[in-house]
C-alpha cells in the first residue's frame, strides 16, 4: 500500500477517491474526494465534508477474483 501524503505536499486530482485521514473522525481513515473548490466530500455524496484532513492516500487495488 502507498505511503500516506501530507495535505501540504501534495493534493490528490480533483474528484479522486482516496482515502483521507480527518482528525475530526475518531482517528479512522474515510474515503473522500478534493471537489474543484477545495472542499473535501465523502465519495458517496456531497453531503459531509471532511473538515480537518491532515494526510490522504490513494485507494488500494481491489482483491482479484479466485
Amino acid at each position: 500500500m502507498s505511503e500516506w501524503i501530507s495535505v501540504e505536499n501534495r493534493l490528490p486530482d480533483v474528484n479522486e477517491t482516496v482515502l483521507a485521514y480527518d482528525l475530526s473522525w475518531y482517528d479512522v481513515p474515510i474515503a473522500m474526494r478534493l471537489r474543484k473548490d477545495g472542499s473535501w466530500r465523502w465519495w458517496w455524496n456531497d453531503f459531509a465534508a471532511g473538515k480537518s484532513i491532515t494526510h490522504w492516500m490513494p485507494l488500494p487495488k481491489p482483491p482479484e477474483a479466485e
